[in-house]
């Protein structure tokens, strides 16, 4: 931890090509899967047990009356979930840009130019009711089409059965939105079944060998990005299916026997962590929408209005069981819980951790709504959050209810971790404006890097980011 905190507070001058070079040199252990005993990082830099949730109402517009691909995609604010993504990644990181962080996050995999690297990303759509956002799966491969990974490189599936939707109406769907050619398009190739990644082949695990995606069974695949959804399910992974439960389209669907032990061992297998470095790099949840009930095919029961973001599937699944599926869904359910949580705890058991260990779920702000100038209506007054004494001034603006004349405000770390408050702050009609010194709350110099700056008053809260530089 103590690493991770100096590497975020670390000022870092080396640019898009030393960082590369970085990781192309950077010693891996070289891993085949999950160990048999005891615990190992996915990434060097970022704990397996930190987790990352954003809720931002803004990602998407009013909720549909069906769920469809169009509608459920259509409503999507594609800037607000790509920014947001940026957000969490550094604080998944805890690097003070998106940049730095994306390249934190993505490991080049040794002896390889990013040219080189061939990248699958799994998606959930056995059903149209509940699928990831394309504006997140978007943004994942344009950042690796950024680092330079060929589009032809990045591969879209989803291996369920034909007559699972993504054998048939859906691939037409996704298909149509993607291309390794077309500029216009999002770079990558959407695949049918497993038409784009070789067929099948043989996987070991622990439960036996299984059916899995050829080119992941075989190791061509340098990158897995696991990008699921949020549902319910009566009997498997203790009642919900997230991203662990998301490689049932990766393996092939087995539904008989010990299902737990079954995506456990999937989970653990070389095919999902082996390479050097282990080959899945990142776990998203889409939990926009969301379903309670026992049936992953059905419709989503509630709107959530999240994403959820770590490096490590099983911890993602528990910490988003947890802090969203029980103490949000259930909640709001009146109490109604199917989730089996002795099974549950198996994500964290079975790989070695224990329900007391220093779990890290970060909850971050979304991010700031712009500032217009004609914002400044009789409506809503005018404040400004300024860095006094600093060589790069630095500000953020907000839009404040006219019927609030005092307001919270909240200097932040990444984290979440308050740097600084002001509390009473007034606010008249004409712009207002409150001057930070860059100092936390002892009188220490904060650090150089990115804050975010939190603003609260009767009926809403708002947040906006501001830069130090030393």
């Amino acid at each position: 931890m103590q690493k991770q905190r100096r590497n975020f507070l670390k000022m870092t001058a080396a640019g898009a090509a030393g960082l590369a070079l970085a990781k192309a040199d950077k010693v891996f252990a070289a891993t085949t899967a999950w160990p048999a005993t005891g615990t190992m990082e996915i990434n060097p830099d970022i704990s397996n047990l930190r987790v990352v949730c954003c809720y931002d109402t803004t990602m998407f517009g009013s909720t549909p009356a069906s769920y469809t691909f169009d509608t459920m995609n259509n409503g999507a604010n594609k800037e607000k979930i790509q920014t947001n993504l940026d957000l969490m990644a550094m604080s998944l990181s805890q690097k003070t840009t998106a940049d730095l962080a994306w390249k934190a996050i993505f490991q080049l995999p040794a002896g390889k130019t990013w040219s080189q690297v061939k990248v699958a990303i799994k998606i959930n759509v056995i059903n149209s009711f509940n699928q990831p956002r394309v504006a997140i799966v978007e943004k994942v491969c344009r950042v690796l089409n950024g680092f330079g990974v060929p589009a032809a490189n990045i591969i879209v599936y989803d291996g369920c059965p034909a007559g699972k939707n993504i054998g048939g109406a859906q691939t037409t769907l996704w298909a149509a939105k993607f291309s390794a050619t077309d500029a216009t398009k999002i770079p990558g190739v959407v695949s049918n079944l497993n038409g784009s990644l070789g067929g099948t082949a043989g996987a070991a695990t622990g439960v036996g060998s299984r059916t899995c995606t050829a080119q992941i069974a075989k190791g061509t695949i340098d990158i897995l990005v696991n990008c699921a959804v949020n549902k319910g399910h009566a009997t498997y992974a203790g009642g919900l299916t997230l991203s662990c439960k998301n490689h049932f389209g990766t393996f092939a669907p087995d539904h008989t026997g010990t299902i737990m032990s079954n995506i456990l061992a999937f989970n653990k297998s070389d095919a999902i962590l082996g390479g050097t470095p282990p080959r899945q790099q990142l776990c998203i949840v889409d939990s926009l929408f969301a379903d309670l009930n026992n049936n992953p095919d059905g419709q989503p029961t509630q709107r959530i209005d999240r994403l959820v973001m770590g490096t490590f599937g099983p911890i993602v699944d528990y910490q988003t069981a947890i802090n969203i599926r029980k103490a949000i869904m259930i909640t709001a359910n009146k109490g109604k819980d199917l989730h089996d949580w002795t099974a549950v705890n198996r994500f964290l058991t079975d790989f070695g951790y224990k329900t007391t260990d220093a779990l890290q779920w970060i909850n971050i702000s979304p991010t700031p709504v712009s500032f217009a100038a004609d914002s400044h209506a009789q409506s809503h007054y005018r404040l400004e959050i300024a860095l006094a004494g600093s060589h790069t001034p630095s500000s953020t603006h907000f839009a404040i209810p006219a019927s609030n004349g005092l307001v919270g405000v909240g200097i932040l770390d990444l984290m979440g971790r308050e740097i600084r408050a002001f509390n009473n702050v007034s606010i008249s009609d004409k712009l207002t404006t409150l001057h930070w010194d860059g100092k936390s709350t002892s009188g220490a110099a904060a650090a150089a890097g990115t804050y975010i700056v939190k603003v609260t008053g009767r009926g809403f809260e708002q947040t906006g980011r501001i830069s130090v530089a030393r």
